[in-house]
């Protein structure tokens, strides 16, 4: 291999480039535990605080079933992974493996030794959230006081040592206020960020985190102030435009036209282990999953694909003509309604703000023409 393949693509444009068509499960998360030090006031993963995670020789054994699956890469998370005691023997372990680890935390316990840690042995990302970009918001968010500063100063930390890190800006009626002052919070730590607008009901469904998001209007707000954002919906409306008139063809979303019931990429290249040892088909579908712990990698890499890939069944979102524009999930429909999809209205407001838009700009490409 070139020296340039090495070193200057990721996994996941390897994998993207050459294993496209392939279903096999390159990627894996492990959820090392539920708990936090955190009291976030959305946490979908509050109610399964109690329960007990997989000891340490447990965490190896899921591992090691994922190694002799092929999965290349794998991302530790909790809760807060650092709270793990034996954080650094798993951390390790994996990295022995060959494994490419990232690992996402709200970075408040990271200190020196977990620098050691990530230099020793290179960390491929820290992912993180920030709450809030003052401490005021930061901490009405996570509920701890003090959290702002030790978040600041571990990215600080992680960024002298030139540890790869990355943000997202998880969007609340709490810290909606200041969703730009967070870019430019962003911009001045020179970290890349994501901001995001999906609240999720809780693990086991319970809907109280969702009384935190924001209304449609205001997440549109942000697609059309936001520079990135309104450059991508502009994009979007010249595409359809030359779909039109037939001078690019039209883009095919395959599995929502066959019918499948998840019309995402769910289970394709990827699996999520929870704290009690379960593979799931992603993190949001706890409903339906397999013992890991206690079965063999190829027989729940199977039940994904029989539950998750493979499972045709209509309902509204397939026949939408908004679905372009939407972020619906069916594994979240889910998890709020315990039962079949009931549209969350959200997301259609979301997705009905953004086509008329779109509608717009194409209109206004028209009449340029």
């Amino acid at each position: 291999m070139s020296e340039p393949f090495c070193f200057q693509m990721s996994i996941s444009e390897f994998i993207e480039n050459n294993f496209k068509e392939i279903r096999a499960p390159f990627f894996a998360g492990i959820e090392l535990t539920a708990k936090c030090n955190l009291h976030c006031l959305h946490c979908y993963a509050k109610n399964g605080i109690a329960d007990s995670d997989m000891t340490t020789e447990e965490v190896y054994q899921i591992i090691d079933k994922l190694c002799e699956s092929g999965t290349l890469g794998i991302y530790l998370t909790g809760g807060e992974a650092l709270l793990r005691p034996d954080f650094f023997d798993i951390y390790r372990y994996a990295k022995k493996k060959g494994m490419s680890v990232s690992v996402l935390s709200n970075i408040t316990l990271l200190n020196e030794t977990h620098i050691a840690l990530f230099t020793e042995y290179p960390v491929s990302e820290v992912s993180t959230t920030l709450y809030g970009a003052t401490e005021q918001t930061y901490e009405a968010v996570t509920g701890v006081k003090g959290s702002y500063q030790k978040f600041v100063k571990a990215l600080q930390l992680l960024q002298e040592n030139q540890i790869p890190v990355s943000l997202k800006y998880v969007t609340l009626r709490e810290n909606y206020h200041e969703v730009y002052l967070a870019q430019e919070f962003a911009e001045q730590h020179h970290c890349r960020m994501m901001t995001a607008f999906s609240i999720y009901s809780a693990a086991n469904g319970d809907p109280f985190p969702l009384q935190h998001r924001v209304s449609p209007q205001e997440a549109f707000h942000f697609d059309l102030h936001d520079k990135k954002r309104n450059a991508f919906w502009k994009q979007k409306a010249q595409e359809l435009y030359l779909e039109r008139i037939g001078k690019k063809e039209k883009h095919i979303y395959a599995r929502k036209e066959e019918g499948y019931f998840y019309p995402c990429d769910i289970s394709w290249h990827s699996t999520f282990i929870s704290h009690l040892g379960r593979m799931q088909a992603c993190t949001k579908t706890s409903y339906q999953s397999y013992d890991l712990l206690h079965g063999d990698f190829q027989t729940g890499w199977d039940f994904l694909k029989k539950e998750f890939r493979d499972k045709k069944k209509s309902f509204a979102c397939l026949q939408c003509e908004k679905f372009h524009y939407c972020e619906q999930c069916t594994a979240n429909f889910l998890c709020d309604n315990h039962s079949e999809p009931q549209i969350d209205p959200f997301y259609c407001g979301v997705a009905q703000l953004r086509y008329d838009y779109i509608a717009h700009e194409v209109k206004k490409i028209e009449e340029e023409e």
